[in-house]
């Protein structure tokens, strides 16, 4: 074992019991929510409630025996309510996945895909409505995936069990999933590397991969047939590389868990260089706060917020043209979630209105109204997800 990673991994195991959410036990939907989201027959028909004007939340139970879609509803009025559910036709994991993208909506808007990593596949449903229905359930082509990302209908899959890689796929114009041959690409070492996310940059050219227990960001430019090239790994400036996302300018936010250590969460940019290698912007931007493992960034590219699972707070960001990072001016605390909340995925909707954040450690659903200059107001709480919930996604 190298000495880079024999000093990553005991930081690791502390993130990883700070970002995986609570260990997974009964479900938390009582006979109340499990009413209110109608009969088996309309789940699998997709049968929803009408929309009453908003956005539909998408996230997955990850159950190890049955994993499901639950199908949420955005109110401006207070907290999304809860329309549907499909199954995946797949199983999770019934823990937590320690990762980013564990849902994805193709760039068309027409489709929607979930890993299953319990049962080593990925689901593909297209949107028909307001409900979904099930088109394709393949292998994965590895073991425990646990994110995925689209691109001008090319997808991919990270899995991080076994032999941790990357698969690709060419997604039908009309449903289906292919693996693409040749397309699989081993990350940056034999060894567990804490594999978070997978996901492509804006223009699509390139796949990037994170690894918190190696502090490496992989980077992997596609080709015109769809396969990747090797992996190029770069040192990541920050500890613990986890979630990230892209703005519609293409810089690399990535959030630094640090372990899991109090009050040494941070954000770092980059962007992509001519060989798709990252190079700084930024950072290590540090919010005093613990465990910061989930990123989103509103549709303008003003703000970027990051969920600080183990300090049980939401840290926003300005983001300028450059790239370039600035925490708010609140210490690092720009929402409480609660304590024990351990606030999980995050996501931006309505248009760049709301953050919805995926609470864990209480089951709960929480929507903040985001205002003129980034900063959040909680406006209400759905409770009674499963506890095992991973992913979130909006449309």
């Amino acid at each position: 074992m190298n000495n880079k990673l024999a000093l990553a991994l005991s930081p690791l195991a502390l993130l990883v019991a700070a970002c995986s959410g609570p260990p997974p036990g009964p479900s938390t939907n009582t006979d109340e929510t499990s009413a209110s989201i109608g009969t088996e027959s309309e789940h699998l028909s997709s049968a929803y409630a009408p929309r009453e004007g908003g956005q539909r939340i998408y996230l997955t139970s990850n159950d190890a025996s049955r994993n499901e879609v639950f199908v949420y509803e955005a109110s401006r009025r207070g907290a999304p309510r809860i329309v549907g559910r499909v199954a995946t036709g797949g199983r999770g994991s019934g823990d937590g996945l320690g990762s980013q993208g564990a849902l994805a909506v193709s760039g068309d808007g027409r489709w929607l895909l979930a890993v299953n990593a319990g049962s080593n596949e990925l689901s593909l449903f297209r949107f028909v409505g307001d409900g979904l229905r099930l088109a394709a359930v393949v292998p994965s082509g590895g073991e425990r995936p646990i994110s995925v990302s689209e691109s001008h209908g090319l997808v991919y899959v990270l899995n991080a069990g076994g032999t941790q890689s990357i698969q690709g796929f060419w997604l039908a114009p009309f449903g289906g999933l292919a693996q693409i041959e040749g397309s699989t690409r081993a990350l940056s070492a034999a060894t567990p590397v804490g594999a978070a996310e997978v996901a492509f940059s804006p223009d699509g050219n390139t796949l990037v991969v994170t690894e918190k227990a190696t502090n490496t960001l992989d980077t992997f430019v596609v080709r015109r047939d769809g396969t990747p090239t090797t992996a190029q790994t770069t040192p990541s400036t920050g500890v613990t590389p986890f979630g990230f996302a892209f703005d519609g300018r293409g810089a690399l936010v990535v959030s630094d868990a640090a372990g899991g250590a109090a009050g040494a969460g941070a954000l770092t940019s980059y962007v992509l260089d001519g060989r798709g290698a990252p190079a700084l912007v930024t950072g290590p931007v540090a919010n005093a706060q613990a465990a910061p493992c989930w990123v989103a960034i509103t549709p303008d590219n003003q703000f970027a917020y990051t969920a600080n699972t183990a300090s049980g707070t939401l840290s926003g960001y300005r983001v300028d043209a450059s790239g370039a990072l600035t925490v708010f001016d609140d210490g690092g605390v720009t929402a409480n979630t609660g304590a024990g909340s351990k606030p999980a995925d995050v996501v931006v909707g309505d248009g760049g209105l709301r953050l919805y954040v995926l609470e864990g450690g209480t089951s709960t659903l929480g929507a903040y109204r985001i205002g003129a200059s980034g900063d959040l107001t909680e406006v209400g709480h759905l409770a009674g997800l499963p506890s095992t919930a991973v992913g979130l996604v909006v449309r």
